[in-house]
């Protein structure tokens, strides 16, 4: 078992709803979350070339998309969100749930290239994590040397209007 408390973690897209992945990574003490689209699942071998010749993510390309884990709008949740209808805060709705506190940013596979090249290898990924960037992939914690010193912050200069 590896602790995440205090740490910026990265994970890949798939398998389970991207704002699940960050409440997960906020139950379990991470302070930001990366999260990436790997070739494997967006631009496979042999399957069809990046955009702007075919339909799959080019190595630059990003997700979007939100990491809320309500469904519809959060402040008038369970009723029409229309005009005249009351509103909670985004307070309120931040305070039970609705989003992420922690920050939580898209990543593409050529930058996650250049964190996930350099992870510790002590603990290798299991098989079901290794992607398509060419190499092993492996859990950290932490850089291996030369890297070792290096620390991931994430900056983010969001705000709601």
């Amino acid at each position: 078992s590896i602790s995440v408390n205090g740490s910026v973690c990265i994970a890949r897209y798939g398998k389970i709803f991207r704002g699940t992945k960050a409440q997960l990574a906020e139950q379990n003490g991470c302070v930001g979350l990366v999260m990436y689209s790997d070739p494997a699942d967006y631009a496979p071998k042999g399957g069809l070339p990046p955009y702007p010749k075919g339909w799959s993510l080019p190595d630059t390309g990003l997700q979007r998309g939100s990491v809320m884990v309500w469904s519809g709008d959060s402040l008038t949740q369970l009723r029409p969100s229309i005009d005249g209808v009351y509103r909670d805060s985004y307070e309120y709705a931040q305070k039970n749930g609705a989003y992420p506190s922690i920050p939580v940013t898209p990543l593409s596979y050529k930058d996650a290239y250049e964190f996930l090249s350099k992870m510790d290898q002590s603990n290798e990924a299991p098989s079901d994590w290794q992607g398509q960037l060419n190499f092993t992939y492996y859990i950290g914690p932490g850089f291996k040397d030369p890297y070792s010193s290096y620390n991931a912050y994430i900056e983010v200069n969001n705000y709601l209007e």
